[in-house]
């Protein structure tokens, strides 16, 4: 079994929350945001489906923060198999309840 290493790391800009994920290959294949009130709005680059990851973290920060989230994201393993990616998505959401818990003792 393959280990995935998911990056997720975070800066505020003023009251707004921007994070950044990565695993794998680095690059920007998606980019989302997210306001507690508007909902989630996410853009893929061709080719990419980085934007399941980037929505769903986006929109969990936010709702959870009541701020305003941007997240770009880009993930690549070659080869990916279905049930890896199930892992991935596990892997990112772990990654995001921990950044969550981190903000909720500093911020």
């Amino acid at each position: 079994m393959r280990s995935f290493d998911i990056r997720m790391t975070h800066q505020w800009i003023g009251g707004d929350l921007l994070v950044v994920i990565t695993g794998g290959r680095e690059h920007i294949g998606s980019v989302s945001a997210a306001d507690s009130g508007t909902g989630v709005f996410s853009y893929a680059f061709p080719g990419h489906r980085d934007d399941v990851v980037s929505g769903r973290v986006s929109s969990f920060l936010s709702g959870e923060l009541c701020c305003r989230v941007a997240v770009l994201c880009g993930i690549h393993y070659d080869n990916i198999t279905r049930e890896e990616i199930t892992e991935v998505l596990e892997e990112c959401d772990r990654s995001a309840a921990a950044l969550l818990s981190r903000i909720k003792k500093t911020h």
